[in-house]
């Protein structure tokens, strides 16, 4: 929980009011983290400018929309636990190289990655839950400290990649 920056007691009696019950079958300061993995998993359409070519320079800009999917396993002390979250994302792309070779080129890229999460899922031995992530964001709002909020704590994804592109 602290790893979103809540407070594990509020948010366990803020949940066990929410359901009317005395407490929750569920400590949630025992989700401390052993170990940890991420993905993530865009899939969509790409659109890609090339600029026309003169000598032996390549460059181009581009654009994608795409569904976004990040994946979060953990290993806690009360049992395996996966978060899942769903969105929008707009990769924004700007690349460049050059023809070292006839039909071989050394080409550079950047991306950084718009995302708008919309959808969050967890699950675990004693909760499975899914919910709009602006329920969860006004409702984390009285356990989130000063450091911002809940999806401002998403992460922002970018990549910068070199690679070898041959033409025939």
């Amino acid at each position: 929980m602290t790893l979103y920056d809540l407070d594990p007691a509020k948010v366990e009696a803020a949940i066990a009011k929410e359901q009317g019950v005395p407490a929750l079958a569920i400590d949630l300061s025992s989700l401390t983290v052993q170990t940890a993995s991420s993905r993530a998993f865009n899939v969509g359409p790409s659109l890609r400018v090339h600029f026309i070519r003169k000598g032996r320079g390549i460059a181009y800009i581009g654009a994608d929309i795409h569904y976004q999917l990040w994946r979060n396993r953990y290993t806690t002390a009360s049992g395996d636990l996966r978060l899942t979250f769903h969105g929008v994302s707009a990769p924004l792309r700007v690349g460049g190289g050059a023809y070292v070779h006839r039909n071989i080129a050394i080409v550079g890229e950047f991306s950084y990655v718009l995302s708008a999460f919309v959808v969050g899922g967890i699950r675990h031995p004693l909760l499975n839950a899914v919910a709009p992530l602006q329920a969860l964001e006004s409702t984390a709002a009285g356990f989130n400290s000063d450091h911002g909020t809940l999806k401002g704590g998403l992460p922002r994804f970018w990549n910068l990649s070199v690679n070898l592109r041959f033409r025939f």
